[in-house]
């Protein structure tokens, strides 16, 4: 009888809320059964405890799991699955074939356990993926649709439906009866799921804080900052530590809850997208759902007196921008911040004790273009050093250009501009780009006065992060001294993706 040779599997495991305990064991012993079966034995656990699957965005296991393949750090040769949902629930089906594909690009492929098809490269087996991963993210669409009507119903009735209390006001559990149960405090939930949730007020002295803030802006026409200046100066803090801002009393005032108003879906962000305001025709509104701070023609009053605020014109704000170039500005005018958010594609602003200056060599815009036009030398330099051996490739007519080389091999270039942290340490900024991760890349570190050039196999599966020269990223490479070695350099890799 012939012996079955053992081979080493990392399993991957999620649930999406922490109110699943045994769901993470019902998945590893399904994973667990099929490495019995498959001849494979467990050397390495990824696990996303209470995430979503909708995004890679959160998700730590995963991420891990797709960094130690990108760098080449794993000691397994295949990643096994619970199923599609646990890879998860991507509303784009290519999304989450792309993260296989990267697995099983770096040879690592990827087994569902507890699916009806087989791991295999057949059509069929294709084909049912595709449609288990639109089924997946249909499941997380429906559920999304059912969530935001229930909600919606209960927003109707003037219940709460999730997030904090805010400044002066608590959470009230009550019953089905309309009898209050408990007070819960900040990150607690509701002990029975019948109950339902409204605002009672807060803290004595919270409240306090709140009816003067409305009679400074009702009666005495003060702004955002200048209340904030006030209750600073009076010693009364926003929260431990924090004093109070002007976005802080905004939201305060603005805020109709505090005459016991309860508004609901003034935005949205469903389905993990990013949020956006709703139109008001789409708005909940239910007058007198709790109990109010204040009477709501105090509030129409703050609304109504509150100023505006000024609205600077562009010529106040290049003029501003002159004066801090002769170091001549004056108190007042506009802000740096709202120099920054205005002119957009100006040179960087920033403050240094206390005193405002215009750097024109330094902040982001300006580190992005510099960047651009030093990758664009590099590709020059090497066409020129090597007419006859590279050229220039692009993997889409919208991608930026990569490096073909006579011997069938593609080169990414990635630059990395240098980037001095508050602690005073050199970093430098590195981009990566997803589909370029299987190729050889060419990395470059901006120094003052010179290069240094790094080629690595493949770049990790990893989002912008700061790196310095002791990273992983470099000690898996080759050092170069010039560019004059770089041909001769990509002939190190053996195995590498061709691109083609």
């Amino acid at each position: 009888m012939a012996l079955r040779v053992s081979r080493e599997a990392a399993e991957y495991l999620r649930t999406s809320t922490r109110l699943q305990p045994f769901s993470l064991d019902a998945q590893r012993r399904v994973i667990r059964e099929y490495a019995d079966r498959n001849g494979f034995t467990i050397v390495r656990s990824y696990v996303d405890d209470g995430r979503s699957g909708l995004t890679l965005r959160g998700r730590a296991g995963l991420s891990a799991l797709l960094s130690d393949i990108g760098y080449g750090r794993c000691q397994y040769r295949a990643v096994l699955v619970h199923d599609i949902s646990r890879w998860g629930r991507f509303q784009d089906g290519d999304e989450a074939a792309h993260y296989e594909f990267l697995c099983k690009s770096c040879g690592i492929p990827v087994h569902y356990c507890a699916e009806s098809f087989a791991n295999d490269e057949k059509l069929p087996t294709f084909i049912l993926k595709s449609l288990k991963r639109m089924m997946a993210a249909e499941y997380s669409r429906e559920l999304s649709a059912k969530s935001f009507r229930g909600q919606k119903l209960l927003s109707e009735k003037g219940f709460r439906t999730g997030g904090t209390a805010g400044y002066g006001l608590c959470r009230m559990a009550i019953s089905e009866d309309g009898s209050r149960t408990q007070i819960l405090r900040p990150g607690e939930l509701k002990s029975i799921s019948s109950d339902r949730v409204v605002l009672i007020p807060g803290p004595k002295e919270e409240v306090e804080v709140v009816l003067k803030m409305f009679a400074m802006a009702a009666k005495t026409n003060m702004g955002y900052s200048a209340i904030a200046s006030e209750l600073n100066a009076s010693g009364i803090l926003y929260k431990p530590g924090r004093a109070w801002a002007d976005y802080a009393v905004e939201g305060i005032l603005k805020n109709k809850k505090y005459a016991g108003c309860h508004v609901w879906n003034r935005t949205t962000g469903k389905l993990a997208t990013n949020r956006q305001h709703n139109p008001t025709k789409e708005w909940v509104i239910v007058p007198n759902a709790f109990e109010p701070l204040v009477s709501l023609s105090t509030y129409d009053k703050a609304q109504a007196l509150r100023p505006k605020g000024n609205r600077w014109t562009k010529e106040q704000l290049l003029e501003k921008v002159e004066q801090l170039r002769s170091h001549s500005a004056e108190q007042g005018g506009p802000c740096l911040t709202t120099l920054r958010r205005r002119l957009i594609g100006l040179p960087y602003l920033r403050s240094s004790r206390g005193t405002a200056s215009l750097h024109p060599a330094a902040g982001p815009l300006a580190t992005r273009q510099r960047v651009v036009e030093l990758r664009n030398d590099i590709f020059d330099t090497l066409l020129r050093a090597f007419p006859d051996t590279i050229s220039e490739f692009h993997l889409s007519r919208k991608s930026r250009p990569l490096l073909k080389l006579a011997n069938g091999r593609t080169v990414s270039v990635i630059v990395c501009g240098r980037v001095r942290r508050k602690t005073g340490i050199m970093r430098w900024r590195f981009r990566p780009i997803l589909a370029e991760s299987k190729f050889i890349t060419l990395v470059c570190l901006e120094f003052p006065n010179r290069f240094g050039y790094y080629l690595v196999p493949h770049v990790p599966i990893v989002r912008d992060s700061f790196v310095g020269t002791h990273h992983i990223i470099f000690r898996t490479g080759v050092r170069l001294n010039d560019l004059a070695e770089f041909y001769e350099a990509t002939t190190v890799f053996r195995g590498e993706s061709s691109g083609t």
